[in-house]
C-alpha cells in the first residue's frame, strides 16, 4: 500500500510540478509498469489534463464517482486538491474493493452521511461505515492509513492534503 500511495502520489506531484492538474485520476488510469507492482506504477490518460495557469476549474470534469466535491460557499475549487481528492477515492476503492459513493453531491445518500459523518469528527472510513452499515467488507487498515484517507478525503478542499503530502505520507 504504502508503495502504490507513494508511486501514484510521486506521479501527480510531477504533473503538479510541470503545471499540469489531471482531472481524471481513477482506477482506470493506474497501470502497472511490468508484471507486478514492485515494476512501477504508471498515470496515464491526459485527455483532460489542463495547464494550471489556464484550467477551467470545471466542476463536471472527470468521472462522476471520483469528482471533488464543489466548494459549499460556492467558490471555485482548486483543481490541484480536485486531484488529491480523486486520488484518496482511489485508495479507498483498492482498500476496500467499493467505491464510497456515486457521486460527490447532496444526490448522493452516502456523500450526505460521510459529510455529516465529517462534520461530527468522524473520519472518512467511520463515516463510510456509518453510511454503509451492511458493507460485507471491512478490511483492518493501520490507524496511519485511515489518517492518510481522512486527509484526502476532506470535503472542504482547503483542509485536504496536498498531492506531495500523499506521495511523502510514510517517508
Amino acid at each position: 500500500m504504502q508503495y502504490c500511495v507513494h508511486q501514484i502520489g510521486s506521479a501527480i506531484v510531477h504533473c503538479h510540478h510541470l503545471g499540469v492538474v489531471h482531472r481524471d485520476i481513477k482506477l482506470d488510469n493506474v497501470v502497472l509498469r511490468g508484471t507486478c507492482v514492485m515494476d512501477g506504477i504508471l498515470l496515464i490518460d491526459f485527455g483532460l489534463a489542463e495547464d494550471i495557469a489556464f484550467t477551467s476549474s470545471d466542476p463536471h470534469a472527470g468521472t462522476t464517482a471520483y469528482r471533488a466535491p464543489v466548494p459549499s460557499n460556492g467558490g471555485v475549487s482548486c483543481p490541484l486538491k480536485a486531484d488529491v481528492w480523486s486520488f484518496g477515492i482511489l485508495m479507498f476503492a483498492l482498500c476496500h474493493g467499493c467505491m464510497p459513493m456515486n457521486e460527490a453531491s447532496d444526490l448522493d445518500r452516502r456523500f450526505v452521511t460521510i459529510r455529516a459523518g465529517q462534520r461530527d469528527g468522524l473520519s472518512i472510513c467511520d463515516a463510510f461505515y456509518r453510511a454503509a452499515p451492511d458493507m460485507p467488507f471491512r478490511p483492518r487498515l493501520s490507524r496511519r492509513c485511515m489518517q492518510l484517507l481522512n486527509g484526502m478525503l476532506q470535503i472542504e478542499g482547503s483542509s485536504r492534503l496536498t498531492a506531495e503530502g500523499c506521495a511523502n505520507w510514510w517517508l
